[in-house]
């Protein structure tokens, strides 16, 4: 596994970091800053002795990688995530190390929406938002777990339908979430017990080791900007 980064106080290993700045910091002294803070993840680890290259720095368009230590690549893959501030507000994440619209594994990088820009990575931004702008929701177990609790204690349902629920919920730990045919068949059968659409919508979210990465690589790259000398001004 890959080390934590040294707490920026004690220099201990840390466990969060701050969504100010990015900076790493230990449970005793995150306290001594004031802001919000995230628990530092094994995206984050991973990213942490990436430095920064700016390939292309224009007022319409930046394009720069974090690239890790020597460049170093696997079975001829750059270790490096490639991000580029484009023309019409929109930000392309992509290479070796990039998260995929909706799982990691996926590959070819992603797109933000529009009105996502320069200015908008460099600031602190809340995960969801991050992951509004950039990635796809997928159907989620822990979710769709948390949906059929919720029913089963709001006592919504009658006996009989309850403890299909119950066995519904049951069959959620070998459902094959990725299975398009397997997830549709059991959504319904959790409509048929709710007829309420809401519920089955409730059942998506976020991968969640796809966000982790997209939050990694908008806090290694906001450190590392904000470090650097300054170059050409951006609108924003």
């Amino acid at each position: 596994m890959t080390a934590s980064p040294a707490c920026t106080r004690c220099g201990v290993p840390a466990t969060r970091v701050l969504e100010r700045d990015g900076s790493p910091w230990c449970e005793a002294h995150v306290g001594e800053r004031s802001g919000l803070t995230a628990a530092l993840t094994n995206a984050d680890r991973a990213l942490w002795s990436y430095g920064l290259e700016v390939c292309v720095e224009a007022p319409s368009v930046v394009v720069a990688r974090l690239i890790a230590p020597g460049g170093e690549t696997l079975k001829g893959f750059h270790f490096s995530a490639g991000i580029a501030f484009l023309p019409g507000s929109q930000v392309a994440i992509y290479g070796g190390v990039a998260p995929g619209r909706r799982y990691v594994d996926e590959g070819g990088g992603v797109v933000s929406h529009e009105d996502t820009d320069l200015p908008f990575f460099t600031r602190q931004r809340a995960r969801e938002l991050l992951c509004v702008r950039f990635l796809e929701r997928v159907f989620s177990r822990s979710a769709a777990d948390a949906v059929c609790a919720a029913i089963d204690e709001s006592g919504r349902l009658d006996c009989v339908p309850r403890q299909e629920l119950r066995e519904l919920r049951a069959e959620l730990a070998d459902l094959d979430v990725r299975a398009d045919s397997d997830v549709a068949f059991w959504k319904q059968r959790l409509f048929d017990l709710t007829e309420d659409e809401s519920d089955v919508e409730a059942c998506y979210d976020f991968d969640a080791e796809n966000a982790d990465l997209l939050c990694a690589i908008h806090r290694r790259f906001r450190l590392l900007w904000a470090a650097r000398p300054s170059g050409v001004a951006h609108a924003g």
